[in-house]
């Protein structure tokens, strides 16, 4: 079988990640017939996402609606110092991780904004535990993996024996389904 074009690309991206990674996008690739853009989509645990600023903006809670996670009185509190610093939270969202309410780079408009503010006050964003540099990412060192304690071994496999009778997977077999499982997967 002829490998896809996109084939190497997918497997260098993949082993950027680790031998677990690529071990695993080799398995799909093979499994799934020849397809590198899923199986590396896989492999990586990345999946398509629209990253727009109204899908962003979306999990936060703008000026007009009641802040996450907190009462109306609080959020209307922090509404009322920011009006008061002079602030116009008209459309913008507060990120507390970038300020108290009277700070005006804690307000933002968009991730766009939120990077240009972060910038410009020598803050460090992350995201998805990467540190986010302009609009590009510095990749952090990989974990390292920690191997299953034994005994977490054996609490799996009982109690995948207590949810599944008619298994018939034993012995060294049964934990090396545990460790896929369970065990850390590199990314």
């Amino acid at each position: 079988m002829a490998k896809h074009p996109d084939y190497e690309d997918k497997r260098l991206e993949c082993e950027a990640r680790g031998p677990a990674c690529l071990a695993m996008f080799k398995k799909i690739y093979k499994k799934e017939g020849g397809n590198p853009a899923f199986a590396a989509m896989l492999a990586l645990q990345d999946f398509p996402g629209v990253s727009t600023d109204t899908t962003w903006l979306a999990g936060h809670p703008s000026s007009n609606d009641r802040m996450e996670g907190m009462t109306a009185g609080a959020s209307r509190d922090i509404l009322a110092r920011a009006k008061k610093a002079g602030i116009s939270t008209a459309g913008m969202v507060h990120i507390g991780g970038m300020g108290r309410a009277e700070d005006p780079s804690s307000w933002v408009e968009g991730k766009a904004d939120m990077i240009r503010k972060a910038q410009a006050n020598g803050k460090e964003l992350t995201m998805n535990g990467e540190i986010v540099k302009g609009t590009e990412i510095e990749e952090k060192a990989p974990r390292k993996s920690v191997p299953l304690a034994p005994e977490l071994i054996a609490e799996c496999a009982y109690a995948h024996k207590q949810a599944n009778p008619d298994c018939q997977v034993k012995g060294n077999e049964l934990a090396e389904m545990m460790i896929d499982k369970h065990g850390y997967k590199g990314s």
